[in-house]
């Protein structure tokens, strides 16, 4: 799936948290696999590789690592492009864990809030495979468990309603199912 998200406003300046909040949230499609369906696709890479470009921005940069502090690292070329730099392999070694502990620290943050809103996680999952587009009020509506409409999904591939009656159309988020 692809995930695109729009400002709420002009962005002059990023903050260290908005940026760790964003590789969180950069980071939620992978977790979501891993959790859901036990195993890793191709399908988060291009969210990977934005949050690991945010996470040296924010260390080579905007001099947001405590540990390597308020230097910018890319200034005579970028190491991650062949070019010139003037800072030692050690540095280097650091930049890289400093990168590393950036996403892994907020794929971490992801993993802990999916794994406390399971529930609202497979409200999301359901409604994608029955609309394959949601907005934002959409998703904000699944995650509080609002009714949008969507009928109700089998839990099993092979469940089948015994011969005779109808299978239900409520909705998966809330109120009583009703007979078709």
């Amino acid at each position: 799936g692809v995930t695109q998200t729009l400002p709420n406003e002009d962005m002059l300046n990023l903050s260290k948290e908005k940026g760790e909040n964003f590789i969180s949230f950069l980071m939620g499609g992978r977790v979501a696999e891993e959790l859901v369906y036990g195993e890793m696709t191709n399908g988060a890479s291009n969210d990977i590789e934005r949050a690991t470009d945010l996470a040296r921005s924010m260390v080579c940069h905007w001099g947001m690592s405590e540990k390597l502090g308020p230097i910018n690292y890319a200034k005579n070329g970028n190491p991650y492009q062949g070019e010139q730099v003037s800072f030692s392999d050690e540095t280097s070694r650091k930049i890289d864990l400093e990168i590393q502990n950036f996403v892994q620290k907020n794929y971490e943050v992801a993993k802990k809030i999916l794994q406390d809103n399971m529930a609202a996680l497979h409200r999301v999952t359901e409604a994608l495979v029955v609309w394959e587009t949601l907005d934002a009020e959409q998703i904000r509506d699944i995650v509080a468990g609002k009714d949008i409409g969507v009928p109700v999904m089998s839990k099993k591939p092979n469940d089948v309603p015994p011969a005779g009656t109808a299978p239900a159309t409520g909705s998966i988020f809330g109120g009583k199912p009703t007979p078709a």
